[in-house]
């Protein structure tokens, strides 16, 4: 007795649907599709399974290179510095701008005789086989490592592979963020790293260590990605309602009304 007062409820509740009600059912979906509401979910999703990895990737930077700089072997030989620009027309006179220029191009002649000698050294340093020895078990350390910051990976060659893959989209996606803030100064044409940029305009280059400036990346990286993933989501939500809308006005436009 209950199964049919049941199933009779369904009838009547079938029979009461509108036409309105029956035209929004195929309006809403194709307004969806329209608005490419299932590809923006997509992204969304691909984006923060994408973002994770890379900043899972950057902490393990971060606990990697300390392993590796208190372990490594002795003896790395040090690399000119190519001299820095200092002359300004802007700044100077054109005597002291031409005095300026010509003590850089003497500077950076030697910088460049300096190159082979130190090329050299390099590649007798990475022959010993104390350092080759190093480098081989630094592999299995990053390895250990990533598999320590939570990234589920059986290789070094399956990083590669996800890297070649997402990081084109990834770098993508921080550039447009960063090209709201003209790339902290460095402009647009010229934001190659983004994440680079925003760690020097708040923290300072020249402020920072080594091991210092990876963790600013893992903190800028981690607003960057939480920043984006709310602009995603709040531009769904918008083609949401836009899509009811599209799917309304086209109900009306049939004589069909709520």
């Amino acid at each position: 007795m209950r199964t049919i007062i049941v199933l009779a409820s369904i009838v009547f509740l079938s029979g009461c649907q509108s036409d309105f009600d029956k035209c929004m059912e195929t309006e809403a979906p194709r307004a969806g599709s329209i608005l490419a509401l299932n590809d923006m979910a997509t992204n969304i999703t691909a984006f923060k399974s994408t973002s994770n990895f890379f900043v899972m990737m950057q902490q393990g930077e971060v606990i990697f290179e300390t392993k590796r700089a208190e372990s490594e072997p002795a003896g790395y030989p040090a690399s000119p510095s190519y001299p820095p620009y200092t002359c300004s027309l802007d700044e100077m006179s054109s005597a002291v701008w031409q005095v300026c220029y010509d003590a850089h191009e003497e500077r950076v002649k030697i910088y460049e005789g300096q190159k082979p000698a130190a090329k050299l050294a390099l590649q007798e340093w990475n022959a010993r086989p104390d350092v080759v020895a190093w480098k081989e078990k630094n592999d299995t350390v990053l390895l250990a490592v990533l598999r320590e910051v939570g990234l589920d990976i059986k290789s070094l060659e399956e990083v590669d592979q996800r890297v070649e893959e997402q990081e084109a989209a990834y770098i993508a996606a921080l550039q447009n963020r960063a090209i709201e803030s003209d790339c902290w100064g460095d402009g647009a044409d010229d934001c190659y790293d983004p994440i680079d940029s925003e760690v020097k305009s708040k923290f300072g280059a020249d402020d920072l260590s080594w091991e210092g400036y990876l963790s600013k990346r893992v903190e800028v990286s981690k607003l960057a990605a939480a920043e984006i993933l709310v602009k995603m989501a709040g531009d769904y939500g918008l083609a949401v309602n836009r899509a009811d809308e599209l799917a309304v006005l086209t109900c009306n436009q049939n004589g069909l009304y709520e």
